[in-house]
């Protein structure tokens, strides 16, 4: 345990643990806490550590192979590269001169980009299932839709309850808002203003 902060090598393997440790919090309790229960302060939180820590270690990566004359070729690389990848920093504290085959670098990117894909979709198919309910579970708890469109466009339709202050009046009107309240801003289409001017 001692060797964790007495050499350099063991300093840089208890910085490897740490930033594996906070990007493993910041993907998997971070992101769901952020984007299914609308809590960004843990994400914001966790990703200034996760940010800190990931500096720190490639920083002290680069130090430790200058410093033990470490091929670039065969361990540098493979470190930093950890660092990148989720589980990828106790993986090569592991097994950190084991030579991998370039089949087994692109299985594993692959397998991880599968994962990470199929959990943006089935994000994105949670969230445009449940919108429409969250939005008026939402509305019911005073919170408000603002329409910043102008308001020729508001009265061409707009949700019911929803507050009209246009992108052009805010700045002078932004006292009307209720910094308790939470606010869901709604803009134009592109294709709504597709080919008209500004005067």
């Amino acid at each position: 345990m001692k060797t964790f902060f007495t050499t350099k090598t063991g300093r840089l393997r208890l910085l490897g643990f740490l930033e594996g440790s906070s990007l493993l919090f910041l993907l998997f309790i971070g992101m769901p806490s952020k984007h299914l229960f609308n809590n960004p302060e843990i994400t914001r939180m966790a990703g200034s550590i996760h940010g800190a820590l990931f500096v720190l270690f490639f920083l002290n990566v680069l130090s430790t192979a200058l410093e033990q004359n470490w091929s670039f070729r065969n361990l540098t690389w493979k470190v930093l590269l950890a660092s990148f990848l989720p589980f990828g920093t106790f993986y090569i504290d592991r097994n950190p001169f084991k030579k991998p085959s370039f089949s087994k670098i692109m299985k594993a990117f692959l397998i991880i980009g599968i994962v990470l894909l199929a959990l943006y979709a089935s994000y994105k198919t949670y969230r445009y299932a449940t919108l429409s309910k969250g939005l008026d579970t939402e509305m019911a708890n005073g919170a408000v839709i603002l329409d910043v469109r102008t308001e020729t466009e508001f009265q061409t339709g707009h949700i019911k309850g929803s507050l009209n202050i246009s992108l052009g009046t805010l700045r002078q009107r932004y006292k009307e808002l209720d910094p308790n309240n939470t606010y869901y801003r709604m803009f134009p289409r592109p294709a709504q203003r597709k080919g008209r001017r500004p005067a």
